[in-house]
């Protein structure tokens, strides 16, 4: 049993030997019990009377007297650090270095010095944030900080002299009082980590703004710019990397919105103008609906006409539902800089028309020139001109018209973009647009 308790124990913690006793005494009752089930005893699972069990006991106990420790501390920090203060020699001596040097500098003229302090809400948990007092001159010249540091000195050699620790004792009485918020504070990287890792952007958003606000609560402290940057790095790197990557996934309207929610929160998109924004997000749109047109292939056999079709209306399924929910998400819920334009049909689809301007967003012109460029060289490529049938000119026609209801715009380049084609004869189109007119005339 010694060895055991030696081996346990160690020999550098020099138990007494009414600590060893109690020791052996412990281990003869685990250890030599003739009622213990060892092979339930030492059990990994936490079952009843196991050493799981045991261990979480004393765990508590441990964690019961820590808390009782601090307590007392705080409640006699006076006595402590004067006990400390008078009785090791290393503290006495580094004070009396401090009086030393000081006695050089008695001289220097600071009496013209602002003492002017900023008193913050937080005063205890400031000091601890930073040793050295806030005020008001924070971009004041070095020689100025100087004077201050020095009258600090000359306060505590004072306080020293006289016997009076009160001063000397607060810095580690604000340190005990405070060390949950401390700990809590120094964590919050940590927590913003785990959740973005863990799929919480609502909260790391919060945890953002928390960490943004510290510097203006206690300013001039190195340890809260350095949580905050901590924070703001996690958030604009890490999280704003993925949630971009979402755009380009296959999300509903909701799912549209909370990120863009997420991403408007945070740097580089939580100013006032959305354009880029918007440029990052068309981008990944336009990223998912190639991706998505590319799932229906057009590499089937030549004789089967009608799969070829199946997989063309397919391909402007996607089309028209995905680029009008991407660009109605945007713009119910955010501006952007918009311009006056005009966008004609081809003559070849109306010979005249009167020039109506509208405010039009650029970046969404071009996102709808490139999504539908996707479509319309993969048709190409098939080499599929003046064979599609009306049905698929039927339907292309209903996708711009479901995005003229968002801007007259969108639906003219839509269709001046089948003309250029050349992929259906321009009575085709003529002709699907008719009807398409007919119908909606019928069933409204």
């Amino acid at each position: 049993m010694d060895l055991v308790l030696e081996t346990l124990t160690g020999a550098e913690w020099g138990l007494s030997e009414d600590e060893k006793r109690y020791g052996l005494a412990v281990l003869s009752e685990v250890l030599q019990s003739d009622t213990n089930d060892y092979e339930k005893y030492f059990s990994s699972s936490a079952v009843e009377g196991s050493v799981v069990e045991d261990i979480a006991e004393v765990d508590a106990q441990i964690s019961a007297i820590e808390r009782r420790l601090r307590s007392l501390l705080v409640d006699n920090k006076t006595e402590v650090i004067r006990e400390a203060l008078d009785s090791d020699a290393a503290i006495g001596s580094k004070i009396v270095e401090i009086r030393q040097g000081l006695e050089q500098l008695w001289e220097l003229d600071n009496e013209d010095v602002s003492r002017s302090r900023e008193v913050a809400e937080n005063g205890e948990l400031l000091a601890l944030l930073d040793p050295k007092d806030a005020h008001e001159g924070v971009g004041t010249k070095s020689e100025d900080e100087f004077h201050a540091a020095l009258n600090k000195l000359k306060d505590r050699v004072r306080q020293e002299q006289s016997g009076d620790h009160e001063e000397m004792a607060r810095g580690l009485g604000v340190v005990l009082e405070n060390l949950t918020k401390m700990t809590d504070l120094m964590e919050l990287p940590f927590l913003a980590r785990t959740c973005i890792r863990t799929g919480h952007y609502r909260e790391a958003v919060m945890l953002y703004n928390f960490s943004k606000s510290l510097p203006n609560k206690f300013p001039g402290s190195s340890i809260v710019e350095r949580i905050h940057r901590n924070v703001s790095d996690e958030t604009t790197m890490t999280m704003l990397t993925g949630l971009v990557r979402l755009l380009s996934t296959n999300l509903t309207a909701n799912q549209l919105k909370k990120l863009l929610n997420y991403l408007v929160a945070i740097p580089p998109f939580d100013g006032k103008d959305k354009s880029c924004l918007l440029q990052v997000y068309l981008r990944m749109r336009r990223a998912f609906i190639k991706q998505e047109c590319s799932a229906y292939s057009l590499a089937v056999e030549r004789s089967n006409d009608a799969l070829r079709e199946m997989m063309i209306k397919r391909k402007i399924e996607v089309l028209r539902e995905h680029m009008h929910m991407s660009l109605s998400v945007f713009a119910e819920n955010y501006e952007t800089k918009l311009a006056p334009l005009w966008i004609p049909l081809d003559t070849k689809l109306l010979a005249s028309e009167d020039e109506k301007r509208i405010p039009t967003s650029p970046f969404v012109l071009r996102f709808i020139n490139d999504c539908l460029d996707d479509f319309l060289q993969e048709l190409l490529d098939a080499h599929l001109e003046q064979t599609l049938s009306d049905s698929v000119c039927l339907q292309l026609v209903y996708c711009s018209f479901r995005l003229r209801d968002l801007n007259q715009n969108y639906h003219s380049l839509f269709l001046n973009k089948i003309c250029e084609s050349n992929l259906f004869a321009v009575e085709q189109v003529k002709d699907a647009i008719e009807k398409r007119r007919e119908l909606a005339s019928k069933y409204t």
